[in-house]
C-alpha cells in the first residue's frame, strides 16, 4: 500500500510529469546511488537512476511487472526491475508513485556477486565470446566498453544460454558485409551482447498481462535494452565501433537506439547492419538517424520468413526523403529502385521458397526440417554455387533448413 504515515522524500517528476517520492529507505540508497552517478560514473547506478527518473512517464513499462493480487482499487503495489536493481513502488489514487524500497546489494555494491548472475546465464548484458578448441565460452564484460572498429552481435532473444548465443549468432551474421571471418575466428573473440529468453522474472506478471489480457514479451526485454543503451552511449567517443543484430536482436536495438537518442548520445562514427531483423527496419533506420549511426545501402539482411515488403517500401520512400549521412546518396533513380525492389523480390523468394518445400513434401510451416528437403536443397545449392548463389538460395528456407542444408554440402 502506499505509504501514508511517514515523511516522503521527493525524487523526480517536479519539474514536469508523474511525482515520484520515496521513503526514507529507500531514500538514502537512492542518494548514494545519484553520487556514485554522478561523481563516479558507475555504470549500474546511472542506469538505476535513469530507471527512477523514467518513472515520472508511468508504470506503463516493459519493465515494470506487478502480482495481481496487489491491485487494489486505485492503488496498486509495482516490483520494478532495473540492470542492477530491484524496486517495490507504490502508487495512490492521486497517481503520484513511492519507491518503497530499493534491492541493491547483488548488483551495484557488489560486482563479483552480479558476474555471478551473469555467468549463470539470467542477466542480459555484454559478453566477450571466443571459440577455444571447436567450443564456444563466453565471459562477462559488465562494465566493459566496445574498442575502436570492435564488433558487437545483439543476439536474438530466443537463446537459454549466453554459450549457445554465441554460437548460434556467430552463424548468423557471418555473412553480413560489416562482419569478416578474422572478427570471428580472433584469439581475442567477439563482443556478444545477450539477452535471456526466460518469459518471467521473479514469478510476477508483467504490468500489461495483469491489467489486460496482452500478450507480454519476455521479462528481460527493456533490461537487455537499458543495458545495450548505456553500452552504445559510453562507447560514443569510440570509433568505428560496428553494430550488428541477428533475428529478434533488432527489438532490442530500437529499444536502446531509443533510449540513447532521449539521452542526447551521438554515434556518428559507428556502423549498424541488421541480419534478418524481426523488427520494423524504417523504425529502425529512424533511431539510427536520430543519432547518427551509420548504414549502407543495404540496412538489412531478410529472408523469407521475415521479410516485409510493406516495411521494405516505406524504408526505401524514407530515405528518399532524409537527409542523414547514410541517406544523401539514396535519391532519384536509385531511391525508385529501392521502392520497386521489394515487390519482385517478394514474389521469387516466395515461389522458390513454395516450390522447394512442394518437392520435399513438407508444409512451409513445418517445425522440424525433412531429410527431404534437405537433400533436394542441397542439390539446388550445388547448382546455383557455380554462380555463387548457394548461400543464398538455402537462406529463403530460413535459419533451421538453412543450417542442416549447408551441412550437408
Amino acid at each position: 500500500m502506499y505509504p501514508t504515515n511517514q515523511h516522503l522524500h521527493p525524487v523526480a517528476g517536479f519539474s514536469g510529469g508523474k511525482k515520484v517520492y520515496a521513503t526514507q529507505e529507500a531514500f538514502a540508497v537512492l542518494r548514494e546511488l545519484r553520487i556514485a552517478a554522478t561523481q563516479k560514473q558507475n555504470f549500474w547506478a546511472t542506469t538505476v537512476i535513469r530507471g527512477v527518473d523514467s518513472l515520472t512517464s508511468g508504470p506503463m513499462k516493459k519493465n515494470v511487472f506487478i502480482n495481481p493480487k496487489q491491485i487494489r482499487g486505485s492503488d496498486e503495489n509495482f516490483t520494478v526491475f532495473f540492470p542492477g536493481a530491484s524496486m517495490q513502488v507504490a502508487r495512490n489514487s492521486r497517481d503520484e508513485y513511492c519507491v518503497v524500497s530499493v534491492q541493491t546489494s547483488a548488483e551495484v555494491d557488489n560486482l563479483e556477486e552480479y558476474e555471478k548472475l551473469y555467468k549463470a546465464g539470467n542477466l542480459p548484458g555484454l559478453y566477450n565470446a571466443i571459440k577455444e578448441r571447436g567450443s564456444w565460452t563466453t565471459t562477462p564484460k559488465p562494465t566493459a566498453t566496445p574498442q575502436a572498429k570492435e564488433l558487437v552481435a545483439i543476439a536474438d532473444r530466443t537463446y537459454k544460454r549466453p554459450e549457445i548465443a554465441a554460437k548460434e549468432a556467430s552463424q548468423n551474421i557471418g555473412s553480413a558485409p560489416e562482419v569478416t571471418s578474422a572478427d570471428l575466428k580472433s584469439t581475442t573473440g567477439f563482443n556478444l551482447h545477450y539477452t535471456p529468453s526466460d518469459p518471467r522474472l521473479g514469478g510476477l506478471q508483467r504490468y500489461l498481462r495483469a491489467k489486460t489480457t496482452a500478450t507480454a514479451k519476455d521479462a528481460s526485454f527493456k533490461q537487455s535494452a537499458q543495458v545495450l543503451a548505456q553500452t552504445m552511449y559510453n562507447s560514443r567517443g569510440t570509433e568505428g565501433v560496428r553494430w550488428v543484430s541477428e533475428y529478434g536482436g533488432s527489438a532490442v536495438m530500437v529499444e536502446a537506439l531509443k533510449m540513447v537518442a532521449d539521452w542526447g548520445g551521438t554515434l556518428n562514427n559507428h556502423y549498424l547492419f541488421l541480419q534478418y531483423p524481426t523488427s520494423s527496419q524504417t523504425d529502425i533506420a529512424r533511431q539510427a538517424d536520430r543519432v547518427g549511426l551509420n548504414y549502407g545501402r543495404e540496412l538489412g539482411k531478410s529472408g523469407v520468413f521475415n521479410y516485409r515488403p510493406m516495411d521494405q517500401a516505406a524504408l526505401a520512400v524514407y530515405r528518399s526523403r532524409s537527409n542523414s549521412t547514410s541517406n544523401k546518396e539514396i535519391k532519384g533513380l536509385k531511391a525508385a529502385l529501392d521502392v520497386a525492389k521489394p515487390v519482385g523480390a517478394t514474389a521469387g523468394a516466395v515461389g522458390a521458397l513454395t516450390g522447394l518445400a512442394a518437392l520435399a513434401g513438407v508444409g512451409i510451416g513445418t517445425a522440424a526440417v525433412s531429410p527431404a528437403l534437405v537433400a533436394i536443397g542441397g542439390t539446388i545449392a550445388k547448382a546455383a554455387g557455380a554462380l555463387g548463389l548457394a548461400k543464398q538460395s538455402t537462406e529463403l528456407l530460413g535459419r533451421r533448413a538453412h543450417h542442416a542444408i549447408q551441412r550437408s554440402l
